[in-house]
Parts: structure tokens; C-alpha cells; sequence
């Protein structure tokens, strides 16, 4: 065999798995396995940086944008973006994401036919990113921060948060699996 082929052997991989005790030893672990077919979350998100707050606009912040795309793919949780357009800058300000009312984000939110929405406050500090977050789901608020971290750190952290929170509602029980 040639050395070229040895080495394209040795990439290679072949495993296969008995569906149900798979199951059962990520079930028992504690461990969840969502669908591949997930539904988008909603992301509203205000970044202060220099005393300054403002909406997430991609344009301005595509460091903070990418971090966020990048976070929420790890995490498997597909996010959607708000139009802001003047129909959602007349809906929606600044000091309503920051007071998290209810309200006016759910009001906000219905045209884009979403059953979970995420907003938060993302600062950027001396050295370092905080955040503080809602996860609005199931007629319940769920409210956490992330401590002073790098960008990437703090974001996929606060995503970790969401993945924990909705993967208790979408977590697949071995009678459902879409394993084969």
C-alpha cells in the first residue's frame, strides 16, 4: 500500500452505535439532545460601550456580531436578528430591553412569530465584557448575568444559559430519538 493511501486511512473513522443504549446512557447522564429542527430565538441585544447604549447594529459592531453567530452555532441555537427598522425603533427603545418589560418586547416581537426571545445588555469595560440576560419562554422570564470575561468567553456563556434553560422543554426522551 502506498504512503499516500496509508494516510488517508488513517483519517478515517468508521463507528456505528446501538440507538437505544446510546439513549439510555445520555439520558441517564443528564445530558440533553435536541432535534436538529429548532426553533429561532429572538435576540434583542444592547451593547454600552463609553457610557454610550445603543441596538446591536451589524454594521458598527461586526466583532460583537460574529462573536454572537459564532456562540450561538457552537451552542446549536439559531438566533434571529431584529429587523430594526422605523416600524421596531417606534415599538421598541433602548430602555425597554435594559428595564426588560414584558411587555413591550413580546409586543415587539410578534411579527416575527417566534416562541422564544432572548434580549440583553452586553458592556464592554476596561479589559473586559459583562452581560445580563431574559430568556422570555413559556409565559416565564428566566434572568441571568455573565461576569467580566473576553468577548467570545462571555457570549458563549450566556448562550450556555439558554442551551440549559430550553434544552429541559426540547430535550428528545429515547422514545423520541431521531437517531437511526
Amino acid at each position: 500500500m502506498s504512503d499516500d493511501r496509508k494516510k488517508d486511512l488513517s483519517y478515517r473513522l468508521l463507528v456505528s452505535f446501538n440507538k437505544s443504549t446510546l439513549m439510555d446512557v445520555l439520558n441517564s447522564s443528564g445530558l440533553a439532545v435536541w432535534d436538529v429542527n429548532r426553533a429561532k430565538i429572538l435576540l434583542w441585544l444592547v451593547i454600552e460601550q463609553k457610557g454610550k447604549q445603543a441596538f446591536l447594529d451589524i454594521d458598527r459592531n461586526a466583532k460583537v456580531e460574529k462573536a454572537i453567530q459564532d456562540a450561538a452555532m457552537a451552542k446549536g441555537i439559531p438566533l434571529l436578528l431584529p429587523l430594526m427598522d422605523l416600524e421596531e425603533k417606534q415599538a421598541i427603545s433602548v430602555i425597554d430591553i435594559l428595564a426588560a418589560k414584558p411587555d413591550k418586547i413580546l409586543e415587539a416581537s410578534s411579527r416575527y412569530d417566534v416562541a422564544t426571545i432572548l434580549s440583553g445588555k452586553l458592556v464592554k469595560k476596561r479589559t473586559c465584557w459583562s452581560s445580563e440576560w431574559a430568556l422570555h419562554f413559556n409565559n416565564k422570564i428566566e434572568r441571568w448575568t455573565v461576569s467580566c470575561t473576553d468577548l467570545k468567553t462571555n457570549l458563549n456563556n450566556a448562550l450556555q444559559g439558554v442551551y440549559e434553560y430550553l434544552s429541559v422543554f426540547y430535550a428528545l426522551r429515547n422514545e423520541d430519538s431521531i437517531i437511526p
